[in-house]
């Protein structure tokens, strides 16, 4: 089981959730659903506004 963020807040943290489930020893699909939002939106712009580097 995977879950997933829906969106974001004005704050820009996530909310709402997805909960995906795959059969016994199939990881592989829902791990490739997962990055493609991540590979959609670049970390730069996914960085909050106050951070450490």
């Amino acid at each position: 089981m995977i879950s997933l963020p829906l969106g974001q807040n004005r704050e820009d943290l996530p909310i709402g959730v997805v909960q995906l489930v795959a059969g016994d020893g199939r990881e592989d699909p829902l791990l490739l659903m997962a990055a493609q939002p991540a590979q959609a939106v670049s970390r730069r712009e996914r960085r909050p506004p106050i951070h450490a580097d």
